[in-house]
């Protein structure tokens, strides 16, 4: 049975949980970037059979800005 939760952690954890104990490798993915490449997935797949365990990046393209709630302290308000 699967088991509503909040956290996203959470979530993924629940899933790890119901797979069978022959799976090798498990692939999440955080559905913020839903364009993502085959081939990044594979790289990535690849790397974690080599290595137990891997995490795929890009460099980011857009401005990031730190931002304080409007407090004015030291980020954007």
């Amino acid at each position: 049975m699967w088991k509503v939760v909040v956290e996203r952690h959470l979530s993924v954890r629940n899933g790890l949980d119901l797979l069978a104990p022959s799976v090798k490798l498990v692939a999440v993915h955080d559905g913020a970037r839903p364009l993502v490449a085959t081939g990044l997935i594979e790289d990535c797949l690849a790397r974690a059979a080599e290595t137990g365990a891997a995490a795929s990046a890009h460099r980011i393209t857009d401005t990031v800005k730190r931002a304080d709630g409007g407090t004015g302290g030291d980020g954007f308000s």
